[in-house]
């Protein structure tokens, strides 16, 4: 896992003390080691800081180049099928100096260009190649927005990295808040894609490659892969046999690594499927689990009898009474490039933290819910639609509902986050700021709309294209990342994904059954507690204990109030835990960014 920069420029050099100055505001990202290169008479630059996974030696530093130097590139992430790729390049006739997958995607590149280059991987990533011959650069991300990239024209200099804070460190970039990003993060929590805070400034989509060419000072977007929900309907025990194969080989690929591997385990079915199949790997890693003593959502007891079961030295980070939320959000405050409001970002910040002592790379089961429908929200969402009736209808109509498409939405809303209804009639919020909520709506969702689809498969394809990169990865990547660790995903295979995807929610969403198809995989080989335990979130022990009077000092002599966002003299402990935290990482964020 590492820290990308790009900088071209369409007449003047770039500057490059400054250069250096932006890629080492991501040095969290890559401690282990640096690098820059200039080209076309110091117009186009490339950086990069390193976190060593793959190839610790001097021979995989970026950038890094092809034999004639006419192809570079700065890559963050990891390659789980470079191996392979290697052999048939080496068959090809590329010659190699390095045993890392970053020279795999230079050679790549070169055999099959961009659009052939990724197509044929798996993994995690986000880079820039740049081109000599063509005088073209090419951005890439992965196929669900595990790594992220943002880029943006600005003047006369054209700039891409991995996180906002590096661009905005260029002397020449003066940003403005992007009002409609202001208003979509009071709807969803977060700023989605392909907006970011800034004015002009936006992240690359997941499964896209951008091409960028010098030469007419022009670039396109190209997706390059999409999830296609199907309904076949096969066999329990033949859905089943084939997902654990695709488990099975995904988090095989997931071991790559000249570094040690760890866990995040919770007490469920996720992390514990994962803990299960390395065990039968013969794969012995450390775990670690967050910890809410004394609480409901304490899964302490679950992971310790997980890890006991496959024999897995285990942590346990507590997350206590003691520990001051308000102090830690305003430490995750700088490493949050944009703003975001989930209490969860705590537990991941804490737990990246402990991990971060014992290596540099974790597994997670992140992405398997939305994989096998396994939040509430798709029972409630599947409990609605199967007691449709008149009476159901008229009550929609009622409430300004007149298609099954806004239904939908709002019902989606309503059981996933509820936030956008507390906005739209936020006494505190600006005028202006509440319009704007209003005349935007639920359109990030809306977008993905696909008629005459199952209601289940249908929060599963929007959750895949919407929470999963902008909520999950983005959350995964800014905590651990806080910490100089790199989180690898197993669930998120694009194989995988595919072949449950052509499934019927019929074959592994049934009444009574948590995500069935683990469940039937672990039943005979795991404590019946992990089996029984009730689906719990992921939220900080107690959100309200994050907005003591620091909280109201804060919010009512902060930026928000200058800057007429948030009206004065508001009564704010009246607002829910959501909008609290909403408000305070904005304002946090603010103090941090927006200088």
């Amino acid at each position: 896992m590492c820290g990308v920069l790009g900088q071209i420029n369409r007449i003047l050099p770039i500057d490059e003390t400054e250069f250096i100055r932006m890629r080492d505001m991501m040095l969290h990202r890559g401690p282990d080691g640096f690098g820059h290169v200039f080209r076309q008479e110091y117009r186009m630059g490339l950086a990069h800081r390193r976190l060593s996974i793959i190839d610790l030696s001097p021979d995989a530093a970026q950038p890094m180049c092809n034999e004639d130097q006419t192809v570079w590139i700065t890559f963050n992430g990891e390659i789980y099928n470079y191996l392979s790729l290697r052999s048939e390049l080496i068959n090809a006739g590329h010659h190699f100096r390095s045993k890392s997958d970053t020279e795999v995607l230079v050679h790549g590149y070169e055999q099959w260009g961009i659009a052939g280059l990724v197509l044929r991987l798996k993994g995690m990533f986000a880079f820039g190649i740049w081109d000599d011959r063509s005088e073209k650069l090419f951005l890439a991300r992965d196929r669900f927005g595990i790594k992220p990239i943002v880029y943006g024209l600005i003047d006369d200099s054209f700039y891409f990295a991995s996180e906002l804070k590096a661009i905005k460190e260029a002397s020449n970039v003066s940003l403005t808040i992007n009002n409609h990003a202001l208003a979509d993060y009071f709807t969803y929590g977060y700023v989605p894609c392909p907006l970011t805070i800034w004015q002009g400034v936006y992240k690359l989509p997941p499964g896209h490659y951008l091409e960028f060419n010098n030469l007419d000072w022009s670039y396109e977007l190209h997706r390059y892969w999409e999830l296609k929900p199907g309904y076949s309907k096969i066999s329990d025990n033949e859905a089943l046999i084939r997902s654990q194969e695709l488990i099975r080989q995904s988090l095989s690929e997931h071991l790559v690594s000249d570094v040690p591997l760890g866990l995040f385990l919770s007490g469920g079915y996720d992390s514990g499927t994962l803990l299960m199949y390395l065990s039968e790997l013969n794969e012995q890693v450390q775990s670690y689990t967050v910890s809410f003593p004394g609480t409901d959502d304490d899964e302490v007891v679950e992971a310790r009898a997980l890890a006991e079961t496959f024999n897995s030295p285990h942590l346990v980070e507590e997350i206590s009474g003691s520990v001051d939320a308000f102090q830690l959000l305003n430490e995750m405050a700088p490493f949050y490039d944009e703003p975001f409001a989930c209490s969860s970002m705590i537990n991941v910040y804490q737990i990246s933290k402990v991990a971060s002592k014992f290596g540099k790379v974790v597994l997670s089961g992140e992405g398997a819910d939305e994989l096998f429908a396994g939040y509430k929200w798709h029972r409630k969402i599947d409990a609605y639609y199967k007691g449709w009736n008149i009476k159901r209808l008229i009550k929609e109509w009622l409430n300004g509902n007149f298609s099954s498409k806004n239904a939908f939405f709002h019902l989606y809303n309503r059981s996933m986050t509820g936030v956008l209804n507390e906005a739209l009639s936020g006494y505190f919020l600006s005028d202006d700021l509440k319009d704007n909520i209003k005349s935007r709506g639920l359109y990030y969702f809306e977008q993905f709309y696909l008629k005459n689809q199952n209601p289940v498969k249908l929060c599963q394809y929007i959750d895949s294209l919407t929470f999963i990169p902008d909520h999950c990865l983005f959350r995964a990547d800014m905590s651990s990342m806080a910490h100089s660790l790199e989180i690898r995903l197993p669930f998120l295979d694009h194989e995988l994904y595919e072949y449950v995807f052509n499934l019927d929610p019929s074959v592994y969403f049934k009444a009574g059954r948590k995500k069935f198809l683990l469940e039937e995989a672990m039943k005979q080989r795991v404590p019946s507690s992990v089996l029984n335990m009730p689906k719990r979130g992921f939220s900080f022990i107690d959100p309200e204990r994050i907005f003591d009077h620091r909280f109201l000092d804060l919010l009512h002599n902060g930026n928000l109030i200058k800057s007429e966002i948030l009206k004065a003299n508001q009564p704010l402990n009246e607002l829910s835990s959501q909008a609290k935290l909403q408000l305070l990482n904005l304002e946090l964020w603010w103090t941090h960014h927006a200088w």
